[in-house]
């Protein structure tokens, strides 16, 4: 058997857990604020609307690859309000893809003038699920070793699409003290919030986990030119968690283009590097990761490619926050 037929085997094993365990998650996860919190939906008021699209291929260099994307929109609806909503397609080696489609609503618990920002947040939407058989790897289709896709399953799947309800909730915490040269912020969200049931095989129990999820970091205003930003996700679903950390630098050349450079790391998986530019209104972002879990050895440390393009449409006399 071919070593590539070999690695596409364990990594469409690896995958069908998805089906039934964690969401796919995004390297640049601060990018879109509506898909990272529902609670930062339209926050900045200095904005008129915020709209993006964040794509991220992985495990390129074998066949089954994992690609997904995000668009994502928001704007502030008055002095408290903000409205939104993101759209996300995640494909799993062609096996199995989960589209969503949800809309966001955030509101400013603590007044404009205040040094401390509070809000919360819903979302509401659906995500539809749909299944492939002929892509999945089944024990019974092993023979003496060798694998053999013309010998039967042994599985039979009860329907392979589903659609479900997506409900949201999110709180959002910054301080905003334009005196200070430094600005933390937290936010905590809990996807999946009614636990949905869903059932491809049949079984009596099966439900959608949810998913909790913990992000906090501060802007430091170094000097006027440089700004530094570290920051931290944690997210668990059920059994199965991620933490990743880093710091991402700005560096402003003049009021229209800003350099972006930064680095991370995902516990237990990947080192990842980034960089990007702002320019006037628009804003570029690439990152890889570079993997570093036992899959590295069978994926030559290749990992996941991502790149974001956001649009910012700002109000008259908007002034970027730090």
């Amino acid at each position: 058997m071919k070593l590539k037929y070999i690695i596409t085997i364990i990594l469409l094993n690896i995958i069908s857990t998805y089906i039934f365990s964690q969401d796919a998650h995004l390297s640049q996860y601060d990018m879109s604020p509506v898909w990272l919190n529902p609670a930062q939906t339209g926050m900045d008021k200095n904005l008129k609307f915020r709209a993006g699209n964040q794509s991220r291929s992985q495990w390129v260099s074998s066949t089954a690859k994992y690609i997904n994307n995000v668009f994502a929109y928001d704007m502030p609806l008055d002095a408290h309000w903000g409205v939104g909503g993101y759209i996300s397609d995640d494909d799993a080696a062609k096996m199995l893809n989960v589209f969503k489609f949800v809309l966001s609503a955030s509101y400013q618990i603590t007044n404009d003038n205040d040094k401390h920002y509070l809000a919360g947040g819903l979302q509401v939407g659906m995500i539809y699920k749909n299944i492939d058989e002929n892509r999945m790897i089944f024990d019974n289709q092993w023979n003496d070793g060798v694998f053999d896709d013309d010998l039967p399953s042994g599985e039979s799947l009860e329907k392979y699409h589903e659609i479900l309800p997506e409900v949201n909730v999110g709180m959002y915490y910054k301080f905003k003290n334009g005196i200070k040269k430094y600005k933390p912020y937290a936010g905590f969200s809990i996807f999946h919030a009614t636990n949905p049931r869903e059932n491809f095989t049949g079984a009596e129990k099966a439900n959608l986990p949810m998913r909790f999820q913990f992000n906090a970091g501060s802007k430091f205003l170094i000097n006027d030119k440089l700004t530094l930003e570290p920051m931290a996700l944690y997210m668990r679903q059920r059994t199965a968690y991620e933490l990743i950390g880093g710091t991402k630098g700005y560096y402003n050349f003049n009021d229209d283009l800003q350099l972006i450079m930064g680095g991370y790391y995902r516990l237990h998986d990947a080192v990842i590097i980034l960089a990007g530019i702002k320019y006037k209104n628009l804003i570029f972002q690439s990152s890889y990761d570079i993997n570093i879990s036992d899959l590295s050895a069978y994926t030559n440390r290749h990992g996941g490619f991502e790149f974001s393009i956001i649009f910012i449409s700002k109000q008259k006399g908007y002034k970027p926050s730090m």
